[in-house]
């Protein structure tokens, strides 16, 4: 009778071990976390400030021959002279080079930087 138990207990264990083994192979396993959604390209422009509207966070610059607007918020790094600006600092006839994320709506400036004179 025990050797029966023994028997009983070995089995399933090995039955346990196997289908632990077995479903580790068969069943994908997903990541801890998703990977994240591919950043969409960004654009580079070079023009002339036209406009500055603090209040909205806009700026509309002439970049070849129509204007380009493109939205500022508190992620949008601005360099004046190679040192780190804000909007604020911006006026209207600079030269500027900015990079923006395209977008249906108004784009999103990532960067604008007035180079040094």
């Amino acid at each position: 009778m025990i050797r029966y138990a023994a028997a009983a207990v070995v089995v399933a264990w090995a039955a346990g071990v196997t289908s632990y083994v077995l479903a580790d192979r068969l069943i994908p396993v997903k990541p801890a976390t998703p990977e994240p959604a591919p950043l969409p390209p960004l654009v580079e422009a070079t023009g002339r400030l036209e406009a500055i509207d603090g209040r909205s966070g806009r700026l509309t610059l002439l970049s070849g021959e129509r204007p380009l607007t493109l939205r500022c918020d508190e992620g949008t790094t601005v360099f004046i002279g190679g040192r780190m600006g804000s909007v604020d600092e911006l006026d209207e006839g600079q030269t500027v080079r900015v990079t923006y994320e395209p977008s249906h709506g108004t784009p999103l400036a990532e960067w604008v930087e007035v180079p040094k004179e």
